[in-house]
């Protein structure tokens, strides 16, 4: 009899420990206060060793911690990328996270893009990142290039894996926006970007016309 009482018990324990496993996890998981530090939507930086900027953001902390349009300098000041380079006129930073990487572009000392990568890069994820975007950010604009006679899962990765096709949803913001593309077989992308500072890069990588040059030379 005892030994039925004690069994009893430590089944009880045993099913509570679980459920409060399962409560937790939910709640790393889910939205709002309790976010996934890694969720591309986290309101939360990644890491608990590094401390947020004190400076306010004029736009949007992308994954809770980037400044879209800061200063990179104040970023650097708080942490060391793990690699660097240039291109097109462009600084790019990528800095170590729980989970991979994030990538900072930057134009003239300010934080043009920022961006991550998600996996597997399968239907299931592509729609799971863009779900809980929608849930903070509202419905996106979906510009994906699917034909109409693509309609199951598997045809759609199939479309995606061959070059056919690709998953691109946006959330176009006041200055800011953010795109998540899914166009090979390797990762889902999402990036954050600073809409105004990426036109005024633009604007610096165009040629002139001919007539400007000569009409430079005078």
């Amino acid at each position: 009899m005892y030994k039925n009482i004690i069994s009893s018990i430590l089944l009880m324990v045993v099913v509570i420990s679980m459920l409060g496993c399962k409560g937790s996890l939910e709640k790393v998981y889910s939205l709002g206060e309790h976010v996934d530090p890694d969720d591309p939507m986290s309101r939360r930086f990644a890491s608990s060793a590094a401390k947020k900027p004190e400076s306010p953001c004029e736009k949007e902390l992308a994954f809770g911690y980037y400044c879209l349009g800061g200063s990179i300098k104040e970023l650097l000041d708080q942490r060391s990328p793990l690699r660097q380079h240039a291109e097109d006129g462009l600084y790019v930073f990528d800095f170590r996270e729980r989970r991979g990487l994030t990538t900072i572009t930057t134009f003239q000392g300010k934080i043009l893009s920022v961006s991550r990568s998600d996996r597997p890069a399968n239907w299931q994820t592509a729609m799971a990142v863009r779900q809980r975007i929608e849930r903070l950010y509202g419905k996106a604009d979906d510009r994906s290039t699917f034909t109409a006679d693509i309609d199951t899962p598997r045809q759609l990765e199939f479309a995606v894996y061959k070059g056919r096709a690709k998953a691109h949803y946006v959330w176009p913001m006041s200055g800011w926006r953010i795109d998540v593309v899914w166009d090979d077989i390797r990762n889902i992308d999402i990036t954050f970007l600073d809409v105004e500072l990426n036109r005024n890069y633009l604007a610096s990588q165009r040629r002139p016309e001919p007539r400007e040059e000569q009409g430079s030379r005078k």
